[in-house]
């Protein structure tokens, strides 16, 4: 059966891992997406923002994290960036990653992928995040300036609504802990 982004039966045959997965750019996250349920975060090349990195060191007492970039020298020098002790490097073989002259995470073969991450992932149901976008819009946070200051507050780097949500329950913030914050504000 070919996976489709909305058939609730294909979902259950992603893997699940309960982490978060560093990759280059948007068509690494989209393809791993399509294949694992996680939290992906994207450098965006080189220039991955501090506050990343911030988020990252923040959540990684609580959760796995894999780098997981492109075989090249781009992608060694962005794992050289991301100073994070106890997150694991994914390399992905170049032999098995490559179309249409390109060579990288989006371009690995399905099988590789899985290969690659399944000792990580877990055959657990996903918990039920605390945290929501309708939580957080009744505090105001579904405005830009203020979700900007909020999540400068809290180390999460700077998100729209949907990475606010999936940040603050991935650093297992309370709706106590964020109304109080918000009250500081």
């Amino acid at each position: 059966m070919r996976p489709h982004a909305k058939c609730f039966t294909c979902k259950i045959m992603k893997l699940n891992f309960e982490g978060i997965i560093v990759v280059e750019g948007k068509e690494d996250a989209s393809y791993l997406s399509s294949l694992i349920d996680t939290e992906i975060v994207m450098t965006n090349g080189y220039e991955i923002p501090i506050s990343e990195i911030a988020y990252l060191n923040a959540v990684s007492s609580k959760k796995k994290i894999l780098i997981m970039t492109d075989s090249d020298s781009a992608g060694e020098a962005i794992r050289s960036r991301i100073k994070i002790s106890n997150a694991r490097q994914i390399r992905v073989p170049l032999d098995k990653c490559n179309k249409n002259n390109k060579h990288g995470v989006a371009e690995c073969q399905k099988e590789e992928i899985i290969h690659l991450l399944k000792p990580f992932c877990s055959k657990k149901i996903a918990k039920v995040p605390e945290i929501n976008s309708a939580f957080l819009c009744s505090l105001g946070l579904n405005k830009k300036d203020l979700r900007t200051i909020f999540a400068k507050k809290v180390s999460v780097g700077l998100v729209n609504m949907k990475g606010l949500v999936r940040r603050l329950n991935s650093l297992d913030y309370t709706k106590e802990k964020i109304i109080e914050i918000m009250g500081e504000m």
